[in-house]
């Protein structure tokens, strides 16, 4: 299994520096194995790298980044009002994953 990975991520680094540009490879997160705000910073990085690389344009990452950013306040009331549940987190996840593919869908489209 090990090998296979290696191969895979010798063959997507190949691939990157191929096609001219060499940017982050943008994984799928799985819910708790990455912090919502670290999520959020990813995205916004992506969208980031995605617009100067004119994979999409800026009225699509706009949309994007106020989807974001509606999730960020979310998340920061109930983080700070200390109410933030297990159920709140995984509501929150499940948006930023429709987030996540709403990038991938956005970029690849162009």
């Amino acid at each position: 299994m090990r090998k296979i990975s290696c191969l895979l991520s010798v063959v997507l680094a190949l691939a990157c520096v191929s096609c001219g540009r060499l940017t982050e490879v943008k994984p799928l997160l799985k819910p708790r194995a990455v912090t919502i705000t670290q999520r959020i910073a990813d995205q916004e990085k992506w969208l980031g790298q995605d617009l100067a690389a004119g994979a999409i344009t800026p009225a699509q990452a706009q949309a994007v980044r106020t989807r974001i950013e509606q999730i960020r306040v979310r998340y920061d009331r109930l983080k700070s009002a200390g109410t933030l549940t297990p159920a709140d987190s995984e509501n929150i996840n499940r948006m930023l994953d429709k987030t996540s593919e709403q990038i991938f869908r956005t970029s690849t489209r162009m």
